[in-house]
């Protein structure tokens, strides 16, 4: 995951005193240590900071003194001093990258320089500067199932005091709610991109907004999807509405969610051995590696398309594949191959 933070302007007063965005407090924790933790409760601890502006310095002192802000511990004084943490961290585990990607650089360029401390593709990509409890196994499974080389999360504004809307004849229909037209979606700062969107539309040697000529060329080459969050959001854009995510934000009385198991090839059976190699499933013995990845894919919905670039294949390998497999497993259909392959998940 790739967390976009800091910025020119990205600062607001707390208390007479500026304060970036990513290190606003939120329920006792900086808001980007909430975005953070939304997506290691879905299994992804691995985070790349692309730091800019001012700001960036705090942030990294923020995260090199975590343990010894949230914990207790014992600290040996002396000519050689020792510390000794005596609590769990809910951080425990989490791999932080912090990479300095630009004093005052815009949003895409910052994002291609953070790119070379990617472990893996696709990315989920965030600004810092908002709440939401996006789930992130979501948003990656539609991202999966369309094949596109991008996604951006998108939903309806958040009630504002002011907000007033209109009839056509300027007849008030509402002060300060939701608005009426249930098209008025924006984006909420969450992403999720293919290497290639990176690679082939942030352009290199310049300076680039990744919202501006990006967005519009994926957007005109039929690369961009949007997922629809109907979850909370609030965007942080003022000070009013820190305010609102203090007296709103759930994270402070949500349970922590257990790690996410390992990932397994099979299922373990008590008798002995994988499920995916025994009784009704055996069959499956028979594919290769590469056909069992590419059958396992069909299974999580993926297309054919988004299976090759998965795979860093080209399409008619994936086809191959799938000609082969539909002999081996005696299915005739992607339809019947996936419920094959969910039916092994689940047995």
């Amino acid at each position: 995951m790739v967390l976009l933070c800091g910025g020119a302007g990205d600062y607001i007063a707390d208390r007479g005193t500026a304060v970036p965005k990513p290190l606003l407090s939120i329920a006792d924790r900086p808001l980007l240590v909430h975005i953070m933790r939304q997506f290691a409760d879905s299994g992804s601890t691995e985070f790349v900071l692309a730091l800019s502006g001012p700001g960036r310095q705090q942030v990294k002192d923020y995260f090199l003194r975590l343990e010894l802000r949230s914990v207790n511990f014992t600290i040996r004084l002396g000519s050689d001093p020792t510390v000794r943490i005596l609590d769990e961290l809910p951080e425990e585990g989490w791999t932080i990258t912090c990479a300095d990607t630009g004093e005052l650089s815009g949003t895409g360029t910052r994002l291609r320089n953070a790119t070379s401390f990617v472990p893996r593709w696709p990315i989920i990509v965030a600004y810092g500067n908002g709440l939401a409890d996006v789930n992130a196994a979501d948003l990656i499974r539609f991202h999966r199932a369309h094949g596109r080389l991008a996604t951006v999360a998108v939903a309806v504004p958040p009630p504002a005091p002011g907000r007033v809307t209109l009839a056509d004849d300027h007849k008030v229909l509402g002060f300060g709610g939701q608005p009426e037209n249930p098209s008025s979606l924006v984006s909420i700062g969450f992403f999720v991109l293919e290497e290639a969107a990176v690679r082939d539309y942030v352009a290199p040697g310049a300076d680039v907004m990744l919202e501006a000529e990006p967005m519009r060329n994926l957007i005109a080459d039929g690369e961009l999807m949007a997922y629809q969050h109907h979850g909370y959001w609030q965007p942080l854009d003022a000070w009013e509405d820190v305010v609102a995510a203090r007296r709103t934000w759930p994270s402070a009385t949500r349970p922590v969610r257990p790690r996410p198991a390992e990932p397994r090839t099979g299922v373990r059976d008590p008798a002995g051995g994988s499920r995916l190699e025994r009784g009704g499933y055996g069959r499956l013995s028979g594919l290769t590696n590469r056909e069992l990845q590419v059958a396992t894919l069909v299974g999580n919905c993926l297309t054919n398309r988004a299976i090759a670039r998965q795979l860093s294949v080209a399409e008619k390998t994936v086809e191959m594949h799938l000609s082969s497999i539909f002999g081996k497993l005696a299915v005739s259909s992607r339809t019947e191959l996936a419920t094959l392959m969910i039916r092994t998940q689940l047995a």
